[in-house]
Formats: structure tokens, C-alpha cells, sequence
């Protein structure tokens, strides 16, 4: 009787193609530890259900044989194989070693690929997602994609980190000089222009359907700060948005009462126009009805930046028919000044002024556009009424209008 046949028999189970294909090589037992170590062989692949079940009965441990045998490890050489044999067969592992630590599964989720040459099995790791650690397969090594050497163990990890962080942030490595709110954590995630992110709540529910970790590194300028929040005793924050040249988004940073001085400190000197690197990761905000990035870490530059370099490079510039100054009450801050500097930073070629009821930044546009250099488009916003549904008695009687006084107020 073959070998493979009497462990059969001794596990009581049942499998001709096991019994037909597979042999069994030798057994050797560990006198101290009592682990046994069992080697196979077989000149052509089995289904990776019949290995799966057979690997399953004897790790049941209900045969007299592995009983009192605390460890039992498998060790199977195939002599033939095509290259969807061997990335069957490393799912398989992964998927055994799954039982014992269920953080593996989650490498049956990325891309793979084999390259018969150099004898490798490539897995295309999320730079976001936790890289579980394995061992490497007798003569095969496990690569991280991107070319990192092969086998993630703890000190690999560490090297595909930092790999991780040069690339992300290689655009540091000028004359700007930043600060880092938290300088000992790297930067991890997605490299992304803002437009690239989702901005529903359907978009980020179908994203994280994907990817249930989504971490983005963007880098931008600060546009906007409210910073009045970080004043607050119960979950002190700020707010800020950040422009990237593609679209903006509302970036939120909730500040660790742990490190309370050291944040507040670091936000207090974020100001408008200051460059930014920031890791975030997305999330819908149901007041304001959008995706926010609440900020992981952040750079910024010392120093502030001015907005003179930017430029409307359309092909026919854009003009502004709908514009209110300061002197449409409640409606705008800027003056006709502001906005005339504006248009000749952009390029533009004309400009509208439209406050509402009033014509008082008429003579200011009409100075500023004397040398011909943007053409003044005057205008007005008017309401209009039909005169029909005007009320001037709510009472519940009839009046003689005649006999009131009505004052008028414009």
C-alpha cells in the first residue's frame, strides 16, 4: 500500500484524487515541540478543493495520529505547473492561513500577477490598506508593487512606508520650507487632485463599496479659515479650504485635547494663501451637504503667497456681467477698485458693475477704466412688482386711503 494511502486510512477519509496524484514523501515529528512537519509531491497540480479539504481533515485533529499535535505544517512540490497553477495555489495559502489569522484575506482582494522568469508573484498593495506580513513560498518570492524587495516582513514594511512617503512628497524637496504638524508620522495614501475626489454621498458610498480605507494626499492653497471653533472647551476644531488649481474642498481638523498646544499653536499660524500638504480622508458632512477631508496630518509652508501669478487662460477670457460692490447693502464687501484689479490680474477684457438700487460705483469704474484697458459695462439690478398685488391694507376691513398718512421708505 502507498504511504499516501495508509495516512488516508489512518485519517479515515476518502479521495482518489489525492490517493491517484499525490504523494506522500515523508513525516517528520519534532521530539521537544511533538509539531509535525508532513511533505507531498505530485508530478501534476491537484484542484485546490481536494488539497483544501484534505488540509482541513487533518487539521481537525480527529485522527489518533494529530490528536496530541499542537502544530502541523504542510509542505506540498509540484513538478509541473502553469503560472494560473501557482496564483491558484497561493490563494489556497493565503486562504489556510486565513483560519488561523483573518487579516490575510484581505490579500485574495488585490490584483496579482506571476512572472514565470523571475519566479515572482507580484501583489498590487494599496499604499492606504494594512500590509499583512506571510513567508515567502520555496521558490517563489511575494513582491509589493512598485519594485520593493520581496517578503513584507516588519522591516520591509517599514522600508515600503518611507518609500511611501519620498514619492508622496517629493514636491518638498524645494526651496519651500514647511512645517509638519506631527514631523515622526508619514504620509500615507492616494496622491490626488481635488477634482478626483468624490463630492457626493453616492460617490463616497460606492467608493468605500471598493476600498472600505481611503486616505488622499492632496496639496493646494489655503483660501479660506474659520478658526473660530478652535476656541471650543468640548471638541475644539478648524476649518479651512483648500485650492489646488482643479477645485476646492473644505478640509477639518478635530484638535487632540492630548496635544491641545501644540495643534492650536500649529493652526494659529495657518493663514490664507499658504501652500499645504495634507492626508485626509473623506467623509459627508449631512449639514453642509458635502464630502469634507478631515486632515491625518498636514504641511504648510512658513510664509504666505501671493495670487499674482494666476492668470484666466481660456481661449476668450471670461466677463463678469453680475457684480455687486459694497455698495449693494448686505450683498458684497469689495470695492469697484478690488474688483477692476482683479479682472486686469485675469486678463479679462471688460467688466460689469450691477449693485443692487444704486449706481454709486459708476464714477469709481468710470476712473478706473480711462486708459481704455477693460471696457466699463455700466448696469443695475432692479426689482419688479406687479402693481396689482400690492398690499397697503392687511386689515380684515375696508379703508379710504385718502383718509391715512403712509410714509414711504426707500
Amino acid at each position: 500500500m502507498k504511504k499516501i494511502d495508509q495516512l488516508l486510512q489512518a485519517i479515515s477519509y476518502t479521495n482518489e484524487v489525492i490517493s491517484n496524484n499525490l504523494d506522500f514523501e515523508y513525516i517528520k515529528i519534532n521530539n521537544d515541540t511533538k509539531e509535525m512537519e508532513l511533505v507531498f509531491s505530485s508530478n501534476t497540480p491537484l484542484k485546490i478543493d481536494d488539497i483544501k479539504e484534505f488540509v482541513t481533515i487533518i487539521d481537525k485533529k480527529e485522527s489518533p495520529i494529530f490528536a496530541k499535535t499542537p502544530r502541523v505544517t504542510y509542505h506540498f512540490s509540484i513538478n509541473s505547473f502553469s503560472d494560473e497553477d501557482v496564483l491558484d495555489y497561493f490563494e489556497l495559502i493565503i486562504d489556510l492561513l486565513s483560519n488561523k489569522n483573518p487579516r490575510m484575506t484581505q490579500i485574495l482582494s488585490y490584483s496579482k500577477r506571476y512572472d514565470s522568469i523571475k519566479k515572482e508573484i507580484t501583489v498590487e498593495v494599496p499604499y492606504d490598506d494594512t500590509i499583512v506580513s506571510f513567508s515567502r513560498f520555496k521558490g517563489i518570492s511575494i513582491n509589493i508593487e512598485k519594485g520593493l524587495d520581496p517578503v513584507p516582513t516588519k522591516d520591509l514594511i517599514k522600508k515600503i512606508r518611507k518609500e511611501i512617503e519620498v514619492d508622496a512628497l517629493k514636491q518638498i524637496q524645494n526651496k519651500d520650507q514647511y512645517v509638519t504638524l506631527y514631523e515622526n508620522r508619514v504620509f500615507i495614501g492616494d496622491e490626488a487632485k481635488i477634482d478626483d475626489i468624490p463630492t457626493t454621498e453616492g460617490e463616497l458610498i460606492e467608493l468605500k463599496g471598493v476600498r472600505e480605507k481611503i486616505n488622499y494626499i492632496i496639496e493646494g492653497k489655503v483660501v479660506f479659515i474659520d478658526s473660530e471653533r478652535m476656541q471650543r472647551k468640548d471638541r475644539p476644531s478648524i476649518s479651512f479650504i483648500v485650492y489646488d488649481g482643479t477645485n476646492s474642498i473644505m478640509c477639518v481638523r478635530t484638535i487632540f485635547t492630548t496635544n491641545y498646544k501644540e495643534e492650536v499653536a500649529f493652526f494659529s499660524e495657518l493663514s490664507l494663501n499658504q501652500k499645504v500638504i495634507l492626508q485626509g480622508y473623506p467623509e459627508y458632512n449631512e449639514f453642509y451637504k458635502e464630502v469634507q477631508l478631515k486632515v491625518v496630518n498636514i504641511r504648510r509652508t512658513k510664509i504666505s503667497y501671493d495670487i499674482t501669478n494666476r492668470r484666466d487662460n481660456a481661449e476668450i477670457p471670461r466677463v463678469e456681467l453680475h457684480l455687486h460692490t459694497k455698495m449693494s447693502a448686505q450683498d458684497a464687501i469689495p470695492t469697484m477698485t478690488d474688483y477692476y484689479n482683479a479682472a486686469k490680474l485675469f486678463n479679462h477684457k471688460a467688466i460689469a458693475v450691477t449693485d443692487h438700487f444704486s449706481v454709486q460705483s459708476y464714477h469709481e469704474l468710470y476712473e478706473l477704466t480711462k486708459d481704455k484697458s477693460i471696457k466699463p459695462l455700466y448696469g443695475l439690478e432692479l426689482n419688479f412688482v406687479d402693481e396689482d398685488e400690492i398690499k397697503i391694507n392687511d386689515s380684515f376691513y375696508d379703508i379710504v386711503i385718502s383718509n391715512f398718512s403712509f410714509i414711504v421708505i426707500n
